[in-house]
């Protein structure tokens, strides 16, 4: 999916530009991140968006690296151009702390960090001896495949 209107262009087609124009700072440049700042520059607010990494994409760049689904990438590289072509005041390798926020005093902020893995409670499971797939696909682990393990 890289195009959410679809199917709801009655609803959604429209967006109204903003009574008050806001100061917005978007924290996140994965997918949600990136069409928010994206449709918050559509309806006339000025977006800066602060990634911590060096670039756009989030966990849709680790799901990419699986064989079969590296289309899904499409979804990253559309929505990162849309919000270059709109002037998205955009900040790779950047930490967003405290002190930035008040420093730039946006009037919005979007928090859009993405998740974070959750941990296997099964006796014996620790994190020496578990490897999850987001290390596999980023090549911290190698894959057992006769066993669907992965090990460091």
């Amino acid at each position: 999916m890289q195009n959410a209107v679809i199917g709801r262009e009655k609803e959604w087609a429209e967006l109204r530009p903003a009574s008050v124009k806001k100061r917005v700072m978007v924290i996140g440049g994965g997918p949600a991140g990136l069409e928010v700042s994206r449709v918050a520059a559509l309806r006339g607010h000025e977006v800066a968006l602060y990634e911590r990494s060096g670039e756009l994409g989030g966990q849709v760049l680790i799901a990419a690296k699986v064989p079969t689904r590296q289309e899904i990438a499409g979804i990253t590289r559309w929505l990162a151009l849309q919000v270059q072509k709109l002037g998205v005041d955009i900040h790779l390798n950047t930490e967003v702390t405290p002190q930035i926020v008040e420093r730039e005093n946006p009037d919005a902020v979007v928090v859009a960090t993405g998740s974070v893995p959750s941990s296997l409670s099964v006796p014996g499971a620790t994190s020496q001896n578990l490897v999850d797939e987001r290390s596999v696909l980023l090549g911290k682990a190698v894959s057992v495949r006769r066993t669907h393990n992965a090990v460091s």
